[in-house]
């Protein structure tokens, strides 16, 4: 589970770490925030009590001139006005991030990994996440960035899981001085049910840009491309739509 690696990764580093801090000024830094408790209170039209929810976590930040580590972690509990507190009501949650600015600096990018999960207990409900991705200048003209995810999901403890994968890439840029901006991407996943039926793969383009006529008025253009194919037992079912958008933003 991506909740226990992440925290065996922290650990690890934290051991790690301070070994390598060298002779020069390189040094290692920590950074812990607990939450020991915080209660929100979900009120009705008559102001009666329907739902209370109770969180408390822990963010712990490892930082060294070589790689940068973030974890929070959260467990969240639900009490509804019926007082009863089950297993469907007990949440764990967690984010991570891992990046390293010594070598984003010397390959001239801006990586990094992002990963999520949400666990509720008794349930056997989940949700999991990973995103790598980077982005870069291309020649001072546009930036590109480029992300993968993969996503499982579980909703209930009687449905199937879902696995989503993916690519998403993106160009953005700017000219005339800053007048004319404009934005491209394109999403590419597919979706497998317990893992191993494919189900449905996606395709989408979207493009828009903003064109600034006068100091306080914008032209701004979008178009969509959305291909879609589900698939069920040996038949494929394809749609696809398009979308565009035209209008002007003022802001006096």
């Amino acid at each position: 589970m991506f909740a226990k690696f992440f925290l065996r990764l922290v650990w690890v580093l934290a051991a790690v770490m301070p070994g390598l801090v060298c002779a020069d000024s390189a040094q290692v830094s920590y950074s812990i925030e607990p939450a020991l408790f915080n209660a929100e209170w979900v009120g009705s039209d008559t102001e009666e009590l329907q739902e209370a929810r109770f969180n408390s976590g822990l963010g712990i930040a490892l930082r060294h001139d070589l790689v940068q580590v973030a974890v929070d972690y959260k467990l969240e509990s639900l009490l509804h006005d019926q007082g009863a507190l089950d297993g469907q009501a007990l949440s764990q949650i967690m984010g991570a991030t891992l990046r390293s600015d010594a070598l984003n600096q010397f390959l001239g990018i801006d990586a990094g990994l992002n990963a999520s999960s949400k666990v509720t207990e008794g349930g056997d409900v989940y949700r999991y996440r990973v995103r790598p991705g980077l982005t870069t200048n291309v020649n001072d003209l546009a930036d590109l960035t480029v992300h993968y995810q993969y996503q499982l999901d579980k909703t209930a403890a009687a449905s199937v899981a879902k696995e989503k994968r993916g690519l998403i890439m993106g160009l953005a840029g700017t000219l005339q001085d800053g007048r004319l901006s404009w934005n491209g991407a394109w999403e590419s996943f597919n979706e497998f049910a317990d893992r191993l039926t494919h189900t449905r793969s996606t395709d989408v383009f979207k493009f828009s840009t903003r064109y600034q006529i006068a100091s306080e008025l914008l032209l701004e253009l979008s178009s969509a491309v959305r291909h879609e194919t589900r698939f069920v037992a040996a038949d494929s079912n394809i749609h696809s739509e398009r979308l565009y958008g035209a209008g002007f933003a003022w802001t006096p």
